[in-house]
């Protein structure tokens, strides 16, 4: 989208059905507060993508070589700016985020989940929704992984002036990855980093709170 910097505003209204105009018509006069949020991120250009290098190069054999590095992984690991971030999305009014609460420890057990919290309070004008995401950044992996990952995420009704306490689950699989010298799923023990964010973009990160996992875990089923 080249023009996209002459734009004041851009919606992207996706596949609405039937009701699409009138969709966009309640959000551009204010009836209703947006709080949609990109499922995908869109590059400054084509040749800016993961796949661009591999992907359809070869006339019997389709080649995957971003690895898991798709998506915002991906700009991440290569500090590269997309035009949109995965995440983004706007509203007509602001959220404050406050008292993070993150264990220091993780201990397993049988559920192998823990639980963090953070308030969200309405800042602005209007009542709205904010879409609360937590990322995972394993800082002292044995694998190449990507700089950090979505594990969990909560849209949250705020009124005016309101205050809510979201809880997300941090479970075993937002810490672990898949090891073919084992084969079974791997989580590490060592340090863990708990990223709050209103999108996978570094400057909407709100705050960070580090955790250790004491032991290494091993599992094969779910």
């Amino acid at each position: 989208m080249p023009w996209s910097a002459k734009a004041h505003t851009l919606l992207h209204a996706w596949y609405g059905g039937q009701e699409t105009g009138h969709g966009l018509i309640d959000i551009l006069f204010g009836h209703v507060n947006p709080a949609a949020r990109l499922p995908m991120t869109f590059p400054q250009s084509v040749r800016h993508t993961p796949a661009y290098l591999s992907f359809g190069k070869s006339d019997y054999t389709i080649m995957y070589g971003e690895g898991v590095f798709i998506g915002h992984r991906y700009y991440e690991a290569v500090d590269r700016a997309p035009l949109f971030y995965f995440g983004h999305g706007l509203s007509y009014t602001t959220f404050r985020y406050s008292n993070l609460t993150v264990p220091t420890v993780f201990h397993p057990d049988a559920a192998f989940e823990m639980t963090i919290s953070v308030d969200v309070t309405n800042s602005g004008s209007y009542p709205g929704s904010e879409v609360v995401q937590v990322y995972i950044s394993d800082e002292e992996s044995s694998v190449l992984r990507p700089p950090r990952e979505l594990k969990a995420f909560s849209k949250v009704y705020v009124e005016v002036g309101e205050t809510k306490t979201v809880r997300l689950t941090i479970d075993k699989y937002a810490l672990s990855f898949w090891s073919e010298e084992d084969s079974s799923w791997k989580a590490e023990a060592g340090t863990y980093v708990v990223i709050f964010a209103a999108s996978a973009d570094p400057k909407c990160e709100v705050a960070r709170r580090a955790f250790e996992l004491p032991g290494t875990v091993y599992w094969s089923k779910p």
